[in-house]
């Protein structure tokens, strides 16, 4: 084990990790009980503890920077020189006097100092004999070990307690040789060596599981030189073991400090730097630590400004004694930025409670308070925006009002007035804008009581209320579109509610919401019942409902404005989302709550308790008659029946079969009226149920809504295009959503036209009309185009037939004839040899034909197998050569030197391909000429394969010929010599081995025919 001692030589390895760059060194010398100095590279002070200030008598402050010739000349001087020293020092006015050892470390300086202690004469009234009883008492109790030792080694002395961690006892290692002893301990050997050469040594090392503290003096014999060795060991294991946890404990410190995402720094009492970890120093801009060191924050940063807040800072929390967290400081960067940092500083207090300086840390927050900034300026944008839209729509909603009152006022009196007679399509006309604007009317009125309430500018007036009368009269306005949608209407109130102060017309709005709500989700055969009671001393209002309930997620969402539990174009109910928000406002605004009880398939059950206080006595005419106005239409729009029974009258006249689907009852009567006169239609309520109606009876033109329950608009588009029975059918998309991006989706989910809402009857008739007339004109051409198609087909067949007939009719004459002069004239041998070879020959031919035929007709792929690519060539050549010989063509074969790809194919369809090629370039071909073949290896697209390329030297082929040679049944040949598939087969042939042909002709200069395919992966079989 290696020592670890008090006072170490210059090249001792830990020398490094106690060095001033870390905090922990600094915190270590800060608890030394000896004084320690640090001195920089230019001879100045940098650090001192506070044991150095007791011993030399002076604050720290004096000492941080002086010279260290002002404080001793010879230990600058023996600094100066690099070498260790011991000196002694004499201080204050007593002329006390210290130890000072200098230990140089890498051009800077330690300095430890300690009191020196002269010896004293012992007191006549001890005797020597008491002092050796206390010697031996001290060594008997106290962990340490006496030793003494002469210059050979030998143990003279060994007693102590201490002798217990060495597992030996007192006084028994006597007479041993101490080289002998600890003959495996280095740090023991070297020190008695260093201590019998008359150095006085200080060291910390362990034996076996003890550390020691041991100090060595030599003692000298009258001439000087070394005649023993005196020492005393101190047991300091428990230290060393704290000292070793602190050394981790400061070890995991430095790692912190150093990667931590923040700046950290720390300073003394005066507000000089002590130290920082890395990114403070560059925040800094010092460069090193070395140039922060002894600095303050006006040597630091370059506004003035800037140091004075931070010195004040500083000042607060050391003379306060407390942290300050969280502070917001501008500081000006040495690049030039300007940077916001998020300060936190604490006091750093000594053993005494004392505080000796501060620590702080930053993290730089300028990107933050930009974005706080943005965030800010967006923030009250959006708030500018919001409060501009308020207004409008305010200002809007007023506005709407009078124009609505004007036409809402004339309509009810022509509706109401007995001496107008009108006629019955007028009436139910007039009967439908009425409803329509009613609703509108309270759809204005929603918005304005909306935004009031938003704006703060709908104050509560409450008043006398016979709250069972009003609610009672809300009901029986209901009852019509309660019985008109097959609904049980009830109303329950308990007794005794008497007379409350409430705010009637908001009461009424909360009534007329929450029962319009109930009729609109309850379905045919169901119950909506209202019921008022006390509750406490509040009043409660409940509406219950046998609809289909609210999902449990969902019962939050429902008082939020413009939210509807489905907001798909597939929903099934109109509406803006507001009617339960402003129950829920309007319940607030008058102290209350709402709140909702529901699960799926159960109903839901609408509960509002508002603090109504009775009133003893109250005339009748004092009691608020306020309503909600027009209360008389509030629940008109759910007085449509289940299933709308319009039924549009049919045209004197055969017309085109229009299909209308649209939920809204109105709509599809109003789009009735419009179109009834030109077109059969037929009406439905949602895409499904057009889509069923399509399958039934084939439309002409289809108008249908976007939004629709079950199946929207989008969806019936994208079946009817799907389906090739329909595709064609052209369908019309009517919608409130007339936005750009709203129109193009709808025409790339493949509607022909799209039609916004409001739409004028004039530019609706045009666009059916416009829809009627492209779908006339595309089955036209779809019948124009079929006949196109037979007439081909029937020309091609003829075109067949005739090549087929000329083909087989010229060598079947020659099997007729050459067999009819066999059967009535006898021939000699050679004759007879000749009419059976001309059969054969001719026989050939038909089946030749016919074996194009059949190959041009066959869709199946046939087996493929390995082959060589010369073999394949050769084969077909072989049976080509009589034929070349017959017209005086010559066969040339160039075949590459190393052999070409195997390929992996069907050997009959490249045999053809190959044989059908070489065949027409033989035909073309003048007596007296070649015909090349020549096969190489040719890589294409980063394929190995192998290229086969034809070449004749025949007229060659015309260049508006040459895009037709692989037409099939395309030929140049006169009747009876060609069908015109020999080309067509071998692309086909080639194409199915992965291949490809080419054909390079030009007029004059003959023609080449390339054939490529793919070599087989891995090579040779």
């Amino acid at each position: 084990m290696e020592p670890h001692p008090l006072d170490e030589s210059p090249s001792d390895p830990p020398a490094r990790e106690r060095g001033l760059e870390g905090l922990s060194a600094l915190e270590l010398a800060e608890t030394l009980e000896e004084g320690f100095i640090a001195v920089d590279a230019t001879g100045h002070i940098q650090a001192v503890n506070p044991a150095a200030e007791r011993l030399l008598q002076a604050p720290r402050a004096q000492l941080l920077g002086r010279a260290l010739a002002s404080l001793s000349g010879e230990a600058a001087h023996a600094w100066s020189r690099g070498t260790p020293a011991r000196l002694t020092l004499c201080v204050g006015p007593s002329g006390q006097e210290l130890e000072l050892r200098l230990h140089p470390r890498r051009g800077q300086g330690w300095l430890f100092l300690r009191a020196t202690h002269p010896g004293h004469e012992p007191q006549a009234e001890v005797s020597c004999e008491e002092s050796r009883k206390r010697l031996r008492l001290v060594l008997s109790h106290a962990p340490v070990l006496l030793f003494s030792f002469d210059r050979r080694g030998i143990l003279t002395q060994a007693e102590g307690k201490g002798y217990e961690g060495l597992g030996v006892p007192s006084g028994q290692l006597v007479g041993t040789s101490v080289f002998e002893t600890y003959r495996d301990v280095d740090w023991v050997i070297d020190s008695a060596r260093r201590a019998l050469g008359g150095e006085e040594v200080s060291v910390v090392g362990q034996v076996r599981e003890t550390w020691f503290e041991v100090h060595y003096t030599p003692i000298r014999d009258a001439s000087g030189q070394v005649d023993r060795v005196i020492g005393v060991a101190t047991d300091v294991t428990e230290r060393e073991r704290a000292l070793r946890v602190l050394r981790h404990q400061q070890s995991v410190l430095r790692y912190v400090i150093a990667n931590v995402p923040h700046a950290v720094f720390w300073k003394d009492r005066q507000g000089r730097f002590l130290g920082g970890n890395q990114n403070f120093i560059h925040d800094a801009g010092v460069g090193s630590l070395e140039n922060l060191i002894g600095k303050t924050d006006f040597d630091v940063w370059s506004k003035p400004e800037e140091a004075e807040f931070f010195v004040k800072i500083d000042r607060e929390v050391m003379e306060q004694g407390r942290a300050f967290h969280d502070i917001e400081e501008p500081v000006l960067r040495a690049d030039g930025s300007q940077r916001t940092l998020l300060t936190s500083k604490v006091p750093i207090r000594d053993e005494s409670g004392n505080v000796t300086g501060l620590l702080g840390i930053y993290v730089d927050i300028t990107a933050r308070k930009r974005l706080e900034l943005e965030l800010e300026k967006a923030k009250e944008a959006a708030e500018n925006a919001a409060r501009a839209k308020s207004e409008f729509l305010t200002v809007m909603s007023h506005e709407l009002r009078t124009p609505l009152t004007l036409i809402l006022g004339p309509l009810g009196s022509l509706l109401t007035s007995r001496g107008s007679e009108l006629p019955e399509h007028v009436r139910a006309d007039l009967e439908r804008i009425h409803g329509n604007a009613v609703r509108l009317f309270q759809l204005v009125d929603d918005i304005l009581d909306h935004q009031k309430v938003e704006a703060g500018r709908m104050p509560v007036d409450r008043q006398p209320l016979d709250a069972v009368a009003c609610v009672a009269g809300i009901v029986e306005d209901a009852r019509p579109a309660a019985s008109v949608r097959g609904l049980d209407l009830g109303f329950e109130a308990a007794s005794g509610l008497g007379t409350l102060m409430l705010d009637g017309r908001k009461f009424e709005k909360i009534v007329v919401n929450l029962l319009g709500n109930a009729l609109k989700f309850t379905p045919s055969g169901g119950r909506v019942t209202v019921a008022l009671r006390r509750a406490e001393d509040d009043l409660e209002l409940a509406v219950r409902d046998t609809g289909p309930g609210i999902p449990q997620d969902k019962l939050e969402l429902i008082f939020q404005r413009f939210q509807q539990l489905d907001g798909s174009a597939t929903r099934k109910h109109e509406g803006t989302g507001m009617g339960l928000a402003i129950v829920k406002e309007l319940a607030e605004l008058m102290g209350g709550h709402v709140a909702v009880r529901s699960e799926p398939g159960a109903g839901a059950c609408f509960t509002v308790r508002l603090p109504g206080a009775g009133v003893a006595h109250v005339p009748a005419d004092a009691c608020s008659t306020a309503t909600v106005s027009p209360r008389e239409g509030a629940f008109s729009r759910f007085a449509v029946p289940a299933v709308p029974q319009v039924v549009p009258r049919r045209p004197a006249h055969p017309a085109p079969r229009l299909l209308v689907a649209d939920d809204n009852a109105g709509m599809r009567a109003y789009l009735a009226e419009l179109l009834a006169d030109e077109y059969e239609l037929e009406l439905v309520e949602n895409g499904r149920e057009a889509w069923e109606a399509v399958q039934r009876h084939r439309p002409d033109v289809i108008v249908s809504d976007l939004m629709m329950p079950e199946v929207d608009g989008i969806e019936l588009t994208a079946r009817l295009k799907a389906d090739a029975r329909y595709r064609d059918v052209p369908i019309i998309l009517l919608t409130a959503k007339a936005h750009r991006e709203d129109v193009v989706g709808g025409l790339d989910a493949g509607a022909d036209d799209y039609l916004g809402k409001p739409f004028g009857p004039l530019e609706l008739r045009a666009r059916v009309r416009a829809a009627v007339r492209l779908h006339q004109v595309y089955l036209e051409l779809r019948d124009t185009q079929e006949q196109v198609v037979e007439s081909a087909r029937r020309a091609a067949v003829g075109t067949l037939v005739a090549g087929l007939s000329h083909e087989l009719n010229n060598p079947l004459a020659v099997i007729r004839m050459n067999s009819q002069l066999l059967c009535k004239h006898s021939t000699d041998p050679a004759g007879l040899h000749r009419a059976l070879h001309a059969i054969e020959r001719q026989s050939q031919r038909c089946s030749q034909v016919l074996k194009a035929l059949l190959e041009f007709s066959r869709q199946v792929a046939a087996a493929r197998e390995s082959f060589q690519t010369e073999v394949l060539v050769d084969r077909v050549l072989d049976t080509l050569r009589p034929e070349a010989r017959r017209r005086d063509v010559r066969l040339e074969t160039v075949l590459p030197p190393s052999g070409a790809p195997w390929v992996h194919v069907n050997a009959a369809e490249v045999e053809s391909a190959l044989g059908n090629v070489v065949t027409n370039a033989l035909e073309v071909s003048a007596p007296g000429t070649t015909v090349q073949v020549e096969v190489r290896a040719l890589e294409r697209g980063g394929r190995n394969g192998v290229e086969v390329m034809v070449r004749d030297s025949g007229p060659g082929i015309p260049a508006h010929v040459l895009p037709h040679v692989f037409d099939p049944f395309f030929t140049t040949k006169p009747p009876g010599e060609g069908m015109g598939l020999g080309l067509s087969l071998a692309r086909r042939f080639i194409d199915s081995q992965g291949g490809a042909v080419q054909v390079e002709s030009e007029e004059g200069h003959g023609t080449g025919v390339r054939l490529w395919i793919p070599a087989k992966a891995g090579g040779e079989p």
